[in-house]
Protein backbone atom coordinates (compact mmCIF):
# COMPACT_ATOMS: atom_id res chain seq x y z
CA UNK A 1 0.00 0.00 0.00
CA UNK A 2 0.72 3.53 0.52
CA UNK A 3 -0.14 6.94 -1.19
CA UNK A 4 1.60 7.19 -4.37
CA UNK A 5 0.21 11.05 -4.62
CA UNK A 6 2.03 11.62 -1.33
CA UNK A 7 4.90 8.86 -1.09
CA UNK A 8 7.83 8.76 -3.69
CA UNK A 9 8.98 5.58 -4.07
CA UNK A 10 12.66 5.13 -2.92
CA UNK A 11 12.65 8.73 -2.32
CA UNK A 12 10.49 9.44 0.51
CA UNK A 13 9.35 6.08 1.51
CA UNK A 14 8.76 2.59 -0.46
CA UNK A 15 5.28 1.98 -1.67
CA UNK A 16 4.23 -1.72 -2.52
CA UNK A 17 1.13 -3.75 -3.79
CA UNK A 18 -1.83 -3.43 -1.46
CA UNK A 19 -2.09 -6.60 0.30
CA UNK A 20 1.26 -8.18 0.09
CA UNK A 21 1.77 -8.23 3.91
CA UNK A 22 5.57 -9.85 3.02
CA UNK A 23 6.72 -6.85 0.74
CA UNK A 24 5.38 -4.16 3.02
CA UNK A 25 7.18 -6.11 6.18
CA UNK A 26 10.31 -6.50 4.04
CA UNK A 27 10.55 -2.73 3.22
CA UNK A 28 9.38 -1.85 6.75
CA UNK A 29 12.47 -3.57 8.11
CA UNK A 30 14.54 -2.58 5.71
CA UNK A 31 13.86 1.40 6.38
CA UNK A 32 14.50 0.07 10.10
CA UNK A 33 17.73 -1.16 9.70
CA UNK A 34 18.81 1.33 7.19
CA UNK A 35 19.50 4.67 9.24
CA UNK A 36 20.35 6.71 6.68
CA UNK A 37 17.53 5.72 4.45
CA UNK A 38 15.03 6.08 7.55
CA UNK A 39 16.93 9.57 8.14
CA UNK A 40 16.25 10.98 4.56
CA UNK A 41 12.68 9.70 4.13
CA UNK A 42 11.63 11.65 7.55
CA UNK A 43 13.48 14.66 5.49
CA UNK A 44 11.96 14.02 2.26
CA UNK A 45 8.61 13.22 3.82
CA UNK A 46 8.29 17.14 5.90
CA UNK A 47 9.46 18.65 2.89
CA UNK A 48 6.86 17.01 1.22
CA UNK A 49 4.46 17.70 3.85
CA UNK A 50 5.10 21.58 3.35
CA UNK A 51 2.51 20.95 -0.10
CA UNK A 52 0.10 20.24 2.47
CA UNK A 53 -0.06 23.48 4.53
CA UNK A 54 -2.79 25.14 5.76
CA UNK A 55 -2.52 28.27 4.38
CA UNK A 56 -0.83 26.89 0.67
CA UNK A 57 -4.15 24.28 0.45
CA UNK A 58 -6.70 27.26 1.09
CA UNK A 59 -4.77 29.39 -1.43
CA UNK A 60 -4.85 26.31 -4.22
CA UNK A 61 -8.98 26.01 -3.37
CA UNK A 62 -9.86 29.90 -3.26
CA UNK A 63 -7.70 30.24 -6.64
CA UNK A 64 -9.98 27.26 -7.89
CA UNK A 65 -13.15 28.64 -6.89
CA UNK A 66 -12.35 31.87 -8.27
CA UNK A 67 -11.50 30.13 -11.91
CA UNK A 68 -14.49 27.96 -11.91
CA UNK A 69 -16.91 31.18 -10.75
CA UNK A 70 -15.33 33.17 -13.56
CA UNK A 71 -15.43 30.74 -16.08
CA UNK A 72 -19.17 29.64 -15.22
CA UNK A 73 -19.97 33.51 -15.27
CA UNK A 74 -17.87 34.36 -18.20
Amino acid sequence: GGLPEVIENGVSGFLCPVGDIKDMASKAIHILEDHERHKGFKEQAYESSKKFEMEKVISNYESLYREAKQNYLG
